[in-house]
Protein backbone atom coordinates (compact mmCIF):
# COMPACT_ATOMS: atom_id res chain seq x y z
CA UNK A 1 0.00 0.00 0.00
CA UNK A 2 1.36 3.38 -0.90
CA UNK A 3 2.19 5.70 2.17
CA UNK A 4 2.21 10.13 1.69
CA UNK A 5 5.44 9.66 0.72
CA UNK A 6 5.35 7.32 -2.46
CA UNK A 7 1.88 9.45 -3.57
CA UNK A 8 4.46 12.42 -3.48
CA UNK A 9 7.21 10.74 -5.63
CA UNK A 10 4.40 9.81 -8.14
CA UNK A 11 3.22 13.29 -8.41
CA UNK A 12 6.45 14.52 -8.67
CA UNK A 13 7.50 12.20 -11.50
CA UNK A 14 3.98 12.81 -13.76
CA UNK A 15 4.09 16.55 -13.09
CA UNK A 16 8.00 16.10 -14.40
CA UNK A 17 7.04 14.64 -17.38
CA UNK A 18 4.08 16.59 -18.31
CA UNK A 19 6.25 19.80 -18.24
CA UNK A 20 8.83 18.39 -20.13
CA UNK A 21 6.27 16.49 -22.74
CA UNK A 22 5.27 20.43 -22.59
CA UNK A 23 8.63 21.79 -23.72
CA UNK A 24 8.61 19.07 -26.48
CA UNK A 25 5.73 20.04 -27.98
CA UNK A 26 6.70 23.96 -28.00
CA UNK A 27 10.07 23.42 -29.26
CA UNK A 28 8.55 21.00 -31.94
CA UNK A 29 5.95 24.25 -32.94
CA UNK A 30 8.92 26.42 -32.69
CA UNK A 31 10.68 24.32 -35.00
CA UNK A 32 7.69 24.01 -37.59
CA UNK A 33 8.05 28.09 -37.64
CA UNK A 34 11.67 28.50 -38.34
CA UNK A 35 13.30 29.22 -41.93
CA UNK A 36 14.62 26.08 -44.57
CA UNK A 37 17.95 26.81 -45.58
CA UNK A 38 19.20 25.22 -47.85
CA UNK A 39 22.52 26.07 -50.61
CA UNK A 40 22.52 29.58 -48.17
CA UNK A 41 19.14 30.38 -49.91
CA UNK A 42 16.13 31.12 -47.43
CA UNK A 43 13.39 29.54 -48.30
CA UNK A 44 9.39 29.80 -47.43
CA UNK A 45 8.09 27.65 -44.72
CA UNK A 46 5.21 27.06 -46.89
CA UNK A 47 5.38 27.38 -50.93
CA UNK A 48 9.18 26.48 -50.41
CA UNK A 49 10.11 29.24 -52.61
CA UNK A 50 12.84 31.26 -52.35
CA UNK A 51 12.19 34.38 -49.47
CA UNK A 52 13.23 37.55 -51.32
CA UNK A 53 16.07 39.79 -50.12
CA UNK A 54 13.93 42.66 -48.84
CA UNK A 55 11.45 40.65 -47.38
CA UNK A 56 14.44 39.67 -45.41
CA UNK A 57 16.03 43.21 -44.88
CA UNK A 58 12.15 43.94 -43.43
CA UNK A 59 12.31 40.59 -40.76
CA UNK A 60 15.26 38.91 -41.04
CA UNK A 61 13.77 35.78 -39.31
CA UNK A 62 10.88 35.50 -41.65
CA UNK A 63 9.81 32.05 -42.35
CA UNK A 64 7.39 32.86 -45.03
CA UNK A 65 7.33 35.03 -48.47
CA UNK A 66 5.10 37.92 -47.90
CA UNK A 67 1.67 35.60 -49.92
CA UNK A 68 2.16 33.06 -47.49
CA UNK A 69 2.57 35.50 -44.44
CA UNK A 70 -0.39 37.25 -45.21
CA UNK A 71 -2.45 33.99 -46.22
CA UNK A 72 -0.80 32.57 -42.79
CA UNK A 73 -2.12 35.24 -40.56
CA UNK A 74 -5.87 35.42 -42.11
CA UNK A 75 -6.17 31.52 -41.33
CA UNK A 76 -4.42 32.30 -37.63
CA UNK A 77 -7.16 35.03 -37.61
CA UNK A 78 -9.93 33.31 -38.48
CA UNK A 79 -9.15 30.95 -35.83
CA UNK A 80 -9.08 32.81 -33.29
CA UNK A 81 -12.73 33.99 -34.33
CA UNK A 82 -14.39 30.81 -33.91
Amino acid sequence: MADRLDLAQEATAYQLSTALLCQRAIKVEEAKEGPIIVDGKILCVDCRKEIPVERLAAKPDAARCCPCQQRHHSQVEKSKRR
